[in-house]
């Protein structure tokens, strides 16, 4: 799979665990660093829709679409504060993110799973 599948991922498990009233901090604050900069970056606005139905597949859809077309899929600092929401998400909510399809069962987690794969088909 793709780094972008990794950052709508993330996005979508940090929208869903921050909304809960017990939310934890530190998902609030990951959370805001991913959106802040996307925001700041790429200056995409579309973020916020997902928040309201992070479980829409066409609102996850259309932001996948709006990152890549940014460029912001080939950005490391994205992807790595993606991973840091991913893992603080398993870490305080993991079932917001069980809820939208994350499965954090996978052996060495859904991104490294993932990006293990990407750079085989690399090279």
């Amino acid at each position: 799979m793709r780094p972008i599948t990794i950052i709508v991922a993330a996005l979508v498990a940090g929208a869903a665990a921050r909304r809960k009233p017990a939310a934890k901090q530190a998902i609030k604050d990951a959370y805001a660093r991913v959106k802040a900069l996307i925001q700041d970056k790429y200056g995409i606005r579309t973020l916020e829709a997902l928040e309201l139905t992070p479980h829409s597949k066409n609102k996850q859809a259309s932001v996948a679409a709006d990152l890549t077309h940014a460029g912001a899929d080939k950005d490391e600092k994205l992807l790595n504060r993606a991973k840091s929401l991913l893992d603080i998400v398993k870490k305080h909510d993991p079932s917001a993110a069980v809820k939208r399809n994350i499965n954090f069962d996978k052996p060495g987690a859904v991104y490294y799973k993932l990006k293990d794969g990407d750079s085989k088909t690399q090279h």
